[in-house]
């Protein structure tokens, strides 16, 4: 069994590149095998995968890494963009891994590596992963007759931009800084398996010059020549009367490489036979009939080897699961970091408690099979083990986390397209499962041993932003259209679905990209069929904006004495919602927890709240995010019998009311509603169905003097636009009012964000296209929700049509509620 400390996890964002590996590895170095070999009964065949995973053992040569045990290590490459709908897909993979290779065309100008990059390193810096840059396509900078000096200080403007990224980002506490003399940028042609960095270089000319490696490595990318006749290295600021010299990393790297990449369109086979035999490379067997362009493929991948390179550097520059979860343990475990689970975590021992992370779900491409993915943070999970899971149930309290104890009957490794079954497995490691038949409804989190063990964090914890509607013509195939609709909301976590009228089927998407990337993959599988798809369609939601006076009602039509209506009543008000309580549900820092009761402990610290003051709250909403709150504030000397006996009730029309707000029953958002006081006669003279009725009635007279409104999805939309269509994007922006907040300008290209509403944000991008003549490029990505100030009730203004919009589609009556205050 290897140890942890000789396990790799790691992404790649150009994952078709890793798959192309697999065809040639074995042949190519014995160091480095796929790990496939597997016994046929293990295999499940009826089952396919889309490629998530590759494993490989590695044989590591020479100096080891610090604390590794053996020459042996496995590496488990993962792939990052696969099934990724929005960026929170990519956050959950990469919260499995503990670095990722970023591959980049050197055909990219910098100042688009730094629009790309601001996306993707805040993510690395959360789980604290160590990059790999590889430069990808390096042939097309000697494309047409190439100053070696200027594709030097190319490559230094792609290392620059990079570092301005990661300094403005913040990678705090953790070394991260891009640098070719620490071995984290690698160069090359993926198409052709050759790759160098400055570090495999370094190991070659170190012993030529019979110096220190780490001394050569500096030379050969810094500002330092060599002076063949006086046989020293020198800076080239000493250079100036001598133009002859030539920077190291011309001389030694550039150069070697260019007049090789020059022999393969000469038609003289023998040149490039005779540099073969200049480097030590033997010729290959049958090869008379070759040209030079395929004597050069050879000459390269055997000279400058990527498969040695990109697994040794992975060995080298990614730390192992252990030191790892040392440093990203508070973006994984919700409970108190100083708790034995927690430490379990950090230490990633095989005999500590077990700890699995959940956060993907990996769908069959040939089944409607779907299967739990995850990774061992702490102990050994075994086949018959009875283990917990954390899940996540709707209830009238809103969001609460729930565990159930369940027996493992299959366990899984996945390698390639291929599910393989295995007995046991331990830390480091990732895993597969069935999702459990009980629990295919729920949002699974994570497994542990013991029942006290805090869940992994939820990394799908968004508010949806659009909505579109599919149709098909032929309702006898409604079902099956169906069946994959709610197939495609089982593996994707953030769909919402919805059964429409007249057979829609309603989708809520996290945002533009997700909804696309959603029904491009339903448009495919069912092409051939005619598929009804509505334009995108902005979500609101319902907000108040004041606090309201209190509401009074009576509960039954009882008038005895004995029971006037003081004793027969329900006091109600509303307010808006504490705005650091939303940005914390916002931020995932706060679960709804039944065994676990750090409610109170959490608005003690965050809010200041007193002792035990938690626990007056009722629910938070049955909405997504627990964005509401129902507080009883009713006076302890109460009845608490008697508040108990209309709690069900309280709680229905609460749940009711935000889900449909009165407006135009959209969801409401960071609505306060406080139960103020109770009086209950010692009859009931009323339906259960009229208390709620009457409850509810209540509420919404409160939300209606709390000055309602709606809420809308704002996007960033960024656009990288040549020069000269700069004034046309900008016309184009106006036409929306769009908020400037940032315009780059850089020699070719301008980049600018706006924030544009998400009720303009589907048709923008035609727009751009079509006013820059296809020139400028357009990508939408979700950023706030904001407030629309009109009144909602002023005929003239925007709030007012949108709403009147919503309540003709949803087929209410088109007088919007209105109460005035007395």
């Amino acid at each position: 069994m290897t140890n942890t400390q000789n396990i790799r996890i790691i992404c790649s964002l150009s994952f078709s590149e890793i798959c192309s590996l697999t065809n040639y590895l074995n042949s190519t170095n014995k160091t480095i095998e796929q790990t496939s070999n597997f016994n046929a009964d293990s295999i499940e065949n009826d089952i396919q995968l889309e490629p998530t995973l590759f494993t490989y053992k590695y044989i590591c040569g020479g100096e080891l890494p610090v604390k590794s045990i053996s020459k042996e290590f496995i590496l488990h490459l993962l792939n990052a963009d696969l099934h990724q709908s929005s960026i929170h897909g990519l956050v959950s993979t990469l919260s499995l891994c503990d670095g990722i290779i970023i591959t980049i065309n050197c055909l990219t100008e910098p100042i688009l590596i730094k629009n790309e990059m601001k996306k993707i390193i805040p993510i690395l810096s959360r789980f604290k992963l160590q990059p790999i840059f590889f430069f990808d396509s390096f042939e097309t900078l000697f494309s047409s007759d190439p100053d070696l000096n200027e594709i030097y200080d190319k490559l230094r403007s792609y290392v620059d931009a990079l570092n301005e990224v990661i300094s403005t980002t913040g990678f705090q506490d953790f070394n991260t800084k891009v640098d070719p003399t620490k071995g984290n940028i690698l160069f090359g042609q993926y198409e052709d398996h050759w790759a160098f960095s400055i570090v495999s270089f370094s190991k070659m000319y170190a012993k030529k010059f019979g110096i220190n490696e780490d001394k050569m490595t500096n030379k050969l990318w810094n500002d330092i020549a060599f002076d063949a006749k006086k046989k020293k290295f020198i800076k080239l600021k000493a250079t100036v009367n001598n133009k002859s010299l030539k920077r190291c990393f011309i001389q030694f790297i550039l150069e070697p490489i260019y007049k090789i990449y020059q022999l393969k369109f000469d038609k003289d086979v023998s040149l490039i036979k005779t540099m073969m035999k200049r480097i030590g490379l033997k010729e290959p067997q049958n090869c008379n009939n070759w040209n030079n362009l395929r004597f050069y493929k050879y000459l390269m991948k055997n000279w400058l080897p990527l498969t040695e390179l990109f697994f040794n550097t992975i060995v080298f520059q990614i730390p192992s699961p252990k030191d790892a979860q040392k440093l990203k343990n508070n973006e994984l475990y919700t409970g108190p970091l100083s708790d034995n689970f927690s430490q379990a975590i950090q230490r990633c021992k095989t005999n500590n408690p077990l700890i699995i992370s959940l956060p993907k779900i990996i769908p069959s491409t040939n089944t409607h099979d779907v299967f739990l993915f995850g990774r061992i943070l702490s102990g050994t999970i075994a086949l018959n083990d009875s283990v917990y899971f954390s899940f996540t149930e709707k209830t009238n309290r809103g969001i609460v986390l729930k565990k159930k104890k369940i027996e493992i009957t299959k366990l899984y490794k996945i390698d390639g397209y291929q599910l393989i079954k295995i007995e046991k497995l331990h830390c480091g490691n990732l895993i597969a499962l069935r999702i459990p038949k009980t629990l295919h409804n729920y949002d699974i989190l994570s497994i542990s041993s013991e029942k006290e063990c805090f869940p992994i964090k939820n990394f799908y914890q968004v508010d949806n932003s659009v909505s579109s509607k599919v149709l098909i013509k032929h309702a006898n195939i409604l079902p099956n259209l169906y069946s994959d609709c709610i197939f495609l909301s089982r593996i994707d976590r953030m769909i919402k679905l919805k059964r429409g009228k007249r057979g829609a089927i309603k989708f809520n998407f996290y945002n533009l990209s997700h909804m696309e990337k959603t029904l491009k993959k339903l448009k495919k599988k069912w092409e051939n069929m005619q598929l009804i798809i509505s334009d995108p369609q902005p979500i609101y939601r319902e907000i108040v904006t004041k606090k309201s006076i209190k509401i009074t009602k009576i509960l039954s039509n009882n008038t005895n004495n004995e029971d006037n209506n003081e004793n027969n009543s329900i006091t109600i008000s509303c307010e808006p919602l504490d705005k650091k309580y939303y940005s914390d549900i916002k931020k995932s820092k706060l679960f709804i927890k039944e065994i676990n009761n750090n409610l109170d402990q959490y608005f003690i610290e965050n809010h200041n709240w007193e002792t035990n003051e938690s626990k007056k709250i009722w629910s938070f909403g049955e909405n997504y995010q627990n964005t509401n709150l129902l507080m009883n504030l009713c006076n302890s000397n109460n009845n608490n019998n008697k508040i108990n006996e209309i709690k069900e009730f309280v709680l229905e029309s609460f749940n009711s009311l935000m889900k449909k707000g009165p407006l135009c029953n959209e969801e409401m958002m960071g609505v306060q509603i406080n139960i103020e006081s109770i009086n209950l006669p010692k009859k009931k003279t009323v339906s259960n169905k009229k208390i709620i009725e009457i409850i509810r009635s209540a509420m919404e007279e409160c939300v209606l003097l709390s000055k309602p409104t709606l809420v809308e999805p704002i996007n960033t939309c960024v656009i990288i636009t040549p020069k000269n269509q700069t004034e046309n994007v900008y016309n184009t922006i106006r036409q929306v009012n769009g908020e400037l907040i940032e315009h780059i300008k850089d020699q070719k290209f301008d980049i600018l964000s706006f924030l544009i509403p998400q009720r303009y944000s589907s048709d923008i991008r035609k727009k751009i296209r079509s006013n820059t003549k296809g020139m400028a490029f357009s990508e939408i990505t979700e950023h706030h929700w904001q407030k629309i100030n009109d009144d909602p009730y002023d005929t003239n203004l925007d709030t007012f049509k949108i709403i009147i919009q919503i309540r003709k589609e949803k087929d209410l009556d088109l007088t919007i509620p209105k109460i005035m205050e007395k």
